[in-house]
């Protein structure tokens, strides 16, 4: 059941240290574990897009990412400034890391919610990088500064 395994969730901010996401898996709380407890793994995922502008499903943490493709979108969103993205290690959660596959549509991981849209994953992104158009989509949905023109 998803509520045996205790989900690290982090509030990333470029080039600086991450630290628990304590509202959303606060042990202390009875009824918060109440709910998790009764919450499917489909539940919880759609609660973490549907709360968090920015969600990135890898493999590992921002500071110690698990595989390549996780460390590249890591990377890409730190080298962009996005100014916060809420991580979720699905290594801890094979119901997780299954179930993401099935919400989005999408065969692989890392996968990107951006405003409740699935973006996508390494692939997509690194297209978008090369094609030039990655700043201006992070720009225009609101997670990175406008660059003023010189």
């Amino acid at each position: 059941m998803f509520a045996r395994y205790a989900l690290k969730l982090f509030k990333a901010r470029p080039f600086q240290s991450f630290r628990a996401f304590a509202n959303i898996d606060d042990a202390s709380d009875p009824e918060q574990s109440k709910l998790k407890a009764a919450e499917s793994a489909h539940e919880f995922i759609d609660r973490i897009i549907k709360a968090n502008k920015v969600v990135l499903f890898m493999k590992g943490t921002p500071d110690s990412p698990q595989c390549g493709f996780s460390n590249y979108v890591v990377q890409a969103l730190k080298y962009y400034r996005v100014e916060d993205f809420q991580a979720v290690n699905v290594l801890e959660d094979p119901e997780v890391r299954e179930e993401i596959k099935k919400y989005s549509d999408w065969p692989t991981l890392p996968q990107l919610y951006i405003n409740q849209e699935f973006v996508g994953g390494c692939d997509i992104l690194t297209d978008m990088h090369q094609k030039g158009t990655l700043m201006e989509f992070f720009e225009k949905n609101g997670v990175v500064k406008k660059q003023k023109e010189e």
